[in-house]
C-alpha cells in the first residue's frame, strides 16, 4: 500500500500594501480628559501618506513599530492568502493599531 505524502504544495502569498491614512493625538481623542504623558501627543513613528509593501506575509523593510505590526498582522495575513473582506471589492480593509492614546490608521490592500 502506497503512503500518502505529507508534503503540501506552497500556498500563494500576495504582497500587501499598507498606507498610513491618519494619526490621532491624545488631546484629539480624549479632550479635557486626556491623560498626562511624557510621550509625544501624536505617534512619531508614522507619517500620513507613507506606504509600506510586504513580501508575502513578511514585515516590510523599515517598518518602524513592532507593536503596530502585531496589531495589523491578521489583516495582512488574510489579504496575502487571498482572503476577502466584506467591503466593496473585498481586497482591502481599514484598520488601526491598538494604541489608545495615539492610534495610527491604515488602509491595507492586496497588491494584484
Amino acid at each position: 500500500m502506497a503512503k500518502k505524502s505529507s508534503v503540501t504544495s506552497p500556498v500563494k502569498r500576495s504582497n500587501v500594501k499598507i498606507k498610513v491614512m491618519k494619526t490621532l493625538g491624545t488631546k484629539e481623542l480624549w479632550g479635557k480628559d486626556a491623560p498626562k504623558s511624557s510621550a509625544e501627543d501624536v505617534c512619531q513613528r508614522f507619517k500620513v501618506g507613507e506606504v509600506y509593501v510586504t513580501e508575502g506575509t513578511s514585515m516590510p523593510k523599515n517598518w518602524p513599530c513592532g507593536w503596530a505590526w502585531h496589531d495589523i498582522f491578521k489583516e495582512v495575513m488574510h489579504l496575502s492568502l487571498e482572503g476577502k473582506f466584506f467591503i466593496e471589492r473585498g481586497n482591502f480593509i481599514y484598520t488601526c493599531c491598538t494604541d489608545g492614546m495615539r492610534p495610527v490608521f491604515y488602509k491595507i490592500e492586496r497588491v494584484e
